[in-house]
């Protein structure tokens, strides 16, 4: 069984992913994805990438959460069933969740 506990700082394209784990959730805070997303090169390699995390989590039933701010962006891995964005893109255990408006 895999679980984890901590912190880690992760810096991709000079743009910095607080991820935080406890025991199988993980959560990483991106202030700004599509640079991320930019940084992973081609949207193909992207795609792929998303699917191996997805599958790799759900095997180990260990479940990830993008956030932005602390606002819900999209979840990967285990105690994600069918959902209308994994199905369309093609990734089993995706779930998307709607832009949040800024105040």
């Amino acid at each position: 069984m895999i679980e984890f506990s901590g912190a880690l700082r992760v810096t991709v394209d000079e743009q910095d992913i607080e991820v935080t784990a406890e025991g199988k959730n993980i959560r990483a805070d991106v202030e700004r994805p599509r640079r991320v997303f930019r940084a992973l090169g081609s949207p193909a390699a992207g795609h792929r990438l998303l699917r191996a995390a997805a599958a790799a989590l759900f095997e180990h039933g260990m479940t990830l959460t993008v956030t932005r701010s602390g606002s819900p962006l999209a979840r990967v891995g285990a105690g994600i069933g069918n959902t209308l964005s994994g199905t369309l893109l093609r990734i089993p255990h995706l779930e998307l969740f709607p832009k949040q408006r800024r105040p």
